[in-house]
């Protein structure tokens, strides 16, 4: 039944989310898109052991959040342990900004909720957007869309594909951290 499942939400998950491909270099950005709102959404439901409670998997999803995120700009808005769900919102740098301009680096802002249940956990990474670090007026650019045309060179690729990377690596780790099984602490010490 849980072979069905999980085959079942890929195929579903497949229609609703389609592929952009973005060039950069010899590779290609691939992001997933939502059809309905056109943005750039990372999304998945995994299963796990059955026996895994939802309190466990709640546990080691905020374990992973609050460790991941360190060298991240995060706030983790919402945790509700009862209903099994953490949102965070966070931005991460992407090493690019705008020399001539002098102005901070450029950041990739997005929202991560984790729902968590009895043997399975979702993830949903949405509302993905540049934010310049030297001119506001910029904020807010889709990364799926084509190259501004502020953007001199490879700049816009490199943003993209580092947030690429960034997601897929985001999401890499919350999976091995979520399959592990962590032992309770020995309090007898």
């Amino acid at each position: 039944m849980k072979k069905y499942f999980l085959v079942f939400v890929i195929l579903f998950s497949s229609t609703l989310l389609s592929p952009v491909n973005r060039a950069y270099g010899s590779e290609v950005v691939r992001f997933p898109v939502d059809e309905k709102s056109g943005e750039i959404r990372y999304t998945a439901i995994v299963v796990l052991d059955s026996t895994r409670d939802k309190q466990d998997l709640f546990n080691n999803a905020k374990e992973w959040a609050t460790n991941s995120f360190v060298n991240l700009n995060c706030i983790l808005q919402m945790q509700d342990k009862e209903d099994g769900i953490l949102v965070i919102k966070a931005n991460f740098n992407t090493g690019e900004n705008c020399v001539a301009l002098g102005g901070p680096p450029d950041r990739v802002e997005f929202t991560l909720t984790i729902y968590v249940k009895d043997g399975r956990y979702k993830y949903d990474i949405k509302d993905i957007h540049y934010k310049s670090g030297s001119d506001p007026k910029w904020d807010d650019k889709a990364l799926n869309q084509d190259r501004p045309k502020f953007f001199m060179g490879s700049r816009w690729e490199a943003v993209q594909m580092k947030t690429s990377s960034a997601m897929l690596y985001l999401i890499k780790s919350l999976e091995q951290n979520m399959r592990s099984k962590k032992g309770k602490e020995d309090s007898s010490w």
